[in-house]
């Protein structure tokens, strides 16, 4: 009302400008939180210390295959795996609360159909917000491929190193063979050890080559070239290089017409 004193309009309008651009900063802040939030290559979630579901991601729920709906009506813990240990929030909350870090796991989840995700879990707690209550961001990253990869290479090498028994100790067994009884074996048996030897020597080889490429399974990239091939001169050949022990006798029975679906560089 007039009349005015200018110095205190000033003040007020200067007042209503800070609170104007205060709101406008929190609303740009939010905005971005909420683009990072839904635009994120990797799941994240909010969550409560009672462990519900309070706001999840696309990247999330495409990841474990549940509709956002499914989510927001459950807890944590119910698709988390049950032969794993549930996360406990109430405890987390206490936790970090005093520490103030985050907090790292994995964690096997349920996805649609029952089919596991494998996890890698990053917790950390906001205790100040508006409402005055604190909650958790969850990042979880899936590592369901890493997890496949890593099995599959401890597979791979505990395979090779069986496979590797084998041309050795043919290898051993034939050399010694022909250094021991080399003037009891006609030439023709000879010749039987020299090119069982020349074949499990290139076995060996193909066997420690496919070692030394394991570099390959970081990308994905296996090798391998499928080939069908009657199975009865396989087995047969499988036979002549690792026969039975002493006194034991093996029959093989296997169908002319049969043939087995493998893998040609390991013949």
């Amino acid at each position: 009302f007039k009349p005015f004193d200018p110095v205190v309009l000033r003040s007020k309008i200067a007042v209503f400008i800070e609170l104007f651009e205060k709101k406008r900063a929190l609303q740009e802040g939010e905005e971005r939180f909420r683009k990072a939030f839904e635009d994120a290559p990797i799941g994240v979630a909010l969550v409560d210390p009672q462990g519900r579901w309070l706001r999840v991601n696309r990247a999330l729920c495409e990841m474990l295959g549940h509709p956002e709906a499914r989510f927001l009506s459950s807890t944590v813990g119910e698709l988390i795996h049950p032969d794993d240990s549930p996360l406990a929030f109430d405890q987390l909350l206490v936790s970090l609360g005093l520490e103030g870090r985050s907090f790292h796991t994995e964690q096997r989840f349920v996805g649609r159909d029952g089919q596991i995700v494998h996890g890698l879990v990053s917790i950390s707690l906001v205790r100040y917000t508006q409402l005055g209550e604190p909650y958790f961001i969850l990042q979880i990253n899936d590592v369901t491929e890493q997890k496949r990869l890593e099995d599959f290479r401890r597979r791979f090498i505990a395979n090779a190193a069986h496979e590797l028994r084998t041309p050795v100790s043919v290898l051993a067994g034939t050399s010694a063979l022909l250094s021991k009884g080399r003037s009891k074996l006609s030439n023709e048996e000879i010749d039987k050890c020299l090119d069982a030897m020349h074949r499990q020597g290139d076995r060996l080889g193909r066997l420690v080559e496919g070692l030394l490429d394991l570099t390959r399974l970081q990308e994905g990239i296996v090798g391998g070239v499928p080939l069908a091939v009657p199975l009865l001169p396989t087995v047969n050949s499988v036979v002549e290089t690792a026969p039975p022990p002493e006194g034991k006798r093996l029959e093989v029975l296997v169908d002319d017409e049969m043939a087995a679906l493998v893998d040609a560089q390991s013949l």
